[in-house]
């Protein structure tokens, strides 16, 4: 503060109360992305102006080291207090995930099957249908939408639109969304997008074995499965 004092709040008691970070972010569980090839962040530079940088793959060491080469970076090891201190915010960015995971469930899993379905019906019935939804999605990537309504399965002119407009994407994405969150930031009247995609790609995730963005080598479960069933013979 401007007098020099200092004042802290607890992260978990803000966000309950709807500041600090999106829906999406809270509940994710991989705060440090080591699938990638490198993972940079402020965690461990012991209030440093500097930037943590974690190899986690062969070519991640590669591009590095061309990096220091060529002198865009100059390098330190980390000292062992500022390694724990990275994981130490790790693993607490990890258990208030699943809380807000438990949270998000619980709110509408103790509802009945006809609770659930009027609250997502009274959600999508304030669709403007603005695509906004399908535009800001990063993995919808079809150069001939079937939600055009050209293409005759959504009814052109229909405000709300059937809830067939919102259920054909979802489906479109469910098994490969990483629950970024931009569906839900770009809705003009903030339907919980990612919430119910979070829900239902958590269910696929549990039957296949499989959990979106985690795997750069695996298919999507619903991108794998054959067209026909094996048949030993």
């Amino acid at each position: 503060l401007r007098d020099g004092t200092q004042k802290a709040k607890d992260l978990d008691e803000l966000e309950r109360r709807g500041y600090g970070r999106r829906e999406n972010c809270r509940r994710c569980e991989f705060n440090i992305p080591r699938m990638a090839d490198l993972a940079c962040g402020k965690w461990g530079t012991e209030g440093k102006k500097v930037t943590f940088i974690e190899v986690c793959s062969d070519r991640g060491s590669e591009f590095l080291e061309k990096a220091i080469q060529a002198g865009y970076l100059e390098v330190e090891k980390p000292s062992k207090a500022a390694v724990e201190e990275r994981e130490r915010k790790d693993r607490e960015a990890f258990e208030q995930a699943l809380g807000w995971q438990e949270r998000d469930r619980k709110e509408l899993e103790e509802r009945s099957t006809e609770e659930k379905f009027s609250y997502w019906r009274s959600q999508f019935d304030q669709c403007i249908k603005c695509y906004g939804c399908r535009d800001a999605c990063p993995i919808c990537y079809c150069k001939d939408c079937e939600l055009e309504a050209d293409r005759g399965i959504v009814a052109a002119g229909r405000i709300p639109p059937s809830i067939v407009f919102s259920m054909i994407r979802i489906i479109h994405v469910v098994d490969s969304c990483v629950d970024c969150g931009q569906c839900q930031d770009a809705c003009p009247v903030e339907i919980p997008l990612s919430r119910l995609i979070y829900l239902l790609s958590r269910e696929i995730g549990t039957m296949f074995k499989y959990e979106p963005g985690t795997e750069v080598t695996s298919l999507p479960p619903l991108r794998s499965v054959p067209d026909k069933e094996p048949v030993q013979v």
